[in-house]
């Protein structure tokens, strides 16, 4: 585990994690048990916000998440910016100040998330895609190579995306089908066109499907 040359070191940094030699750890950040951080990441640096560079709020890096080398994952400027668990980030990607990326994350080799974003549990980010400053990614979305997620962009929990700018390719079935029912209606939709999907091949259909599974789901539970 190397720093900056100016002496500064990660405060806390769980004895399971593993940091490679040249990886550049700044200060306050926070690193969990089985982390993996690879070759030449550089990690929380101060954040790319002008007049704000010396708020170092520094990063929080989540248990079990691997970071396979060549990632940049910046300070935040408000609050940290935050790497939950379980995520895998690979090569030449780069997570923005005060970002918050959930559990189960995968960030392809070349993302780019700006700062303020969120990036909810599940979701995956496809080679070289590019988010915008503060845009939420919904749980369970599939982002595709290359695109671009603008602030206009409205993303629906659990379905596929692709293109400049984004546009919805369907349901992300392998999310839906992968999560149990929940107390929510759409939750309770997009399982049900998970099991619809099985019985046939339009995902339009298997969501309409979904959908009226989802009312019969409603009005039973509010019968009781």
């Amino acid at each position: 585990m190397t720093n900056d040359g100016s002496g500064w070191q990660p405060s806390k940094v769980h004895p399971s994690a593993y940091i490679h030699k040249t990886a550049v750890i700044y200060e306050n950040v926070t690193i969990d048990a089985d982390v993996v951080i690879g070759a030449y990441c550089i990690i929380g640096a101060p954040p790319e916000y002008r007049g704000r560079e010396s708020n170092m709020m520094g990063v929080h890096i989540g248990k079990g998440t691997r970071i396979t080398g060549l990632v940049t994952i910046d300070s935040g400027s408000e609050k940290k910016t935050y790497i939950g668990e379980n995520c895998y980030i690979m090569k030449h990607a780069h997570v923005g100040h005060d970002a918050h990326v959930g559990d189960g994350v995968t960030l392809s080799c070349g993302v780019k998330i700006g700062g303020h974003c969120v990036i909810e549990d599940d979701v995956n980010i496809g080679l070289n895609a590019v988010i915008h400053q503060k845009v939420t990614i919904p749980a369970g979305c599939m982002i595709g190579a290359s695109a671009f997620v603008g602030v206009k962009a409205q993303l629906q929990r659990g379905h596929k995306y692709a293109g400049v700018p984004v546009r919805m390719l369907g349901l992300n079935v392998k999310y839906a089908g992968a999560n149990t029912v929940k107390d929510d209606a759409f939750d309770v939709a997009v399982y049900g066109a998970s099991l619809m999907h099985n019985f046939t091949h339009s995902e339009v259909e298997a969501f309409t499907q979904g959908a009226n599974f989802a009312k019969n789901w409603i009005e039973q539970k509010n019968k009781k």
